[in-house]
């Protein structure tokens, strides 16, 4: 059976995972690289001179120091939504090509015969039945204590006086 939302993807649901993982692995080793970039961008920011306010001396002020951390920070943060975007768009473009695991199984489902199985109905009628299994061995067990209780006695036994 075919369904008019199947996608008419190369990839396996199976490839489209792998290839999702490869990606994904991909990115945080982009991310890490750049996480570890920034670190020494940092470190060396911190280990510049800056000028003592009573001195003359050549380095840079706290004003400049903290726009070329701006600076920095807004380049380090446009690296970071490059990484986002590329792998975000490649990701877009392997589920595009292929069938994600979402369609395989909405795909199965639609070809699996529809059970209508109401689970509280069930679970209604399951209590019901036990508690009338319940109710009958109530009565035989009451039934046999009246009947035992009932019965003529045996009196052939007994000694009368």
């Amino acid at each position: 059976m075919s369904n008019t939302n199947e996608k008419s993807g190369t990839l396996s649901p199976t490839e489209v995972a792998q290839i999702e993982l490869e990606l994904a692995q991909t990115r945080e080793d982009e991310f890490d690289a750049l996480d570890l970039e920034w670190k020494r961008e940092r470190d060396k920011m911190a280990a510049s001179p800056v000028s003592a306010p009573s001195l003359d001396m050549v380095g840079q002020s706290p004003s400049s120091l903290a726009e070329e951390y701006e600076q920095r920070r807004t380049v380090h943060r446009f690296k970071e939504s490059m990484v986002q975007s590329r792998w975000s768009s490649a990701r877009d473009s392997v589920r595009a090509d292929g069938t994600t695991l979402s369609d395989a199984f909405r795909d199965t489902s639609a070809n699996i015969p529809a059970v209508q199985h109401d689970f509280a109905a069930s679970s209604a009628n399951e209590n019901e039945q036990q508690e009338t299994e319940r109710t009958v061995h109530v009565e035989r067990t009451v039934t046999r204590e009246v009947s035992t209780r009932t019965a003529p006695r045996d009196t052939s036994h007994t000694r009368h006086r």
